[in-house]
């Protein structure tokens, strides 16, 4: 079993808007898939934009299946369009 995990999330663009910047706690398997999937279940605009949202940490962008640590701070990116 794991242990919940409680990251820090800001957003950008059109998710700050609707997003709460918010700590959040992960119970289940602490991925990067779990805070997306969490979030989703909250947000329509996080359902909206399921896999074309980019999670950013300071060490750069984070992939689906990485690990969420405990105090991470993480930054939610949309996707951007114009030129």
């Amino acid at each position: 079993m794991n242990a919940p995990v409680t990251v820090s999330i800001t957003c950008l663009g059109p998710l700050k808007q609707t997003v709460c910047d918010t700590p959040l706690t992960i119970t289940c398997r602490p991925l990067v898939r779990s805070l997306i999937d969490e979030l989703a279940g909250r947000y329509a605009t996080i359902e909206q934009l399921r896999g074309r949202i980019a999670v950013a940490h300071a060490s750069g962008y984070l992939q689906m299946d990485d690990l969420l640590h405990e105090g991470m701070a993480l930054l939610l990116v949309p996707p951007v369009s114009g030129g």
